[in-house]
């Protein structure tokens, strides 16, 4: 399964509407760097691992989540509440997928998850 941290930047409210806090560009991640120095300007999200089903294999439909087994298929979730999926991606049939984003996600932020997740190794 693929295993990897999503970062976004976080929400802070401006003016009395939810913004996303301004993070400069540089020769490193600006996301990285404010995670690493634990701000709370990042947010990270982290990939569910499948449960193990027999032998060294993975039950990659997360227990009948998805209708079909896939590499891609992933869930994105906090650890605030790991009981809660903020983002899944997941093979319905052949070539199609269902993808659902939630808060703190914006869709084109669930799309490049999605895209992240079914990028060959």
């Amino acid at each position: 399964p693929r295993v990897f941290d999503f970062l976004i930047p976080a929400l802070k409210k401006i003016e009395g509407k939810s913004r996303m806090l301004p993070i400069e560009l540089g020769e490193t991640s600006g996301l990285v760097t404010r995670l690493s120095q634990m701000s709370k300007h990042a947010i990270r999200l982290k990939t569910r691992i499948p449960p193990p089903s027999s032998g060294d294999s993975f039950d990659m439909t997360f227990n009948g989540k998805f209708k079909q087994s896939s590499l891609s298929n992933l869930i994105l979730y906090h650890d605030s509440n790991s009981n809660k999926d903020l983002c899944s991606l997941g093979m319905i049939s052949n070539n199609q997928y269902s993808l659902e984003i939630s808060y703190p996600l914006s869709p084109v932020q669930g799309f490049m998850a999605a895209i992240a997740a079914a990028m060959p190794i």
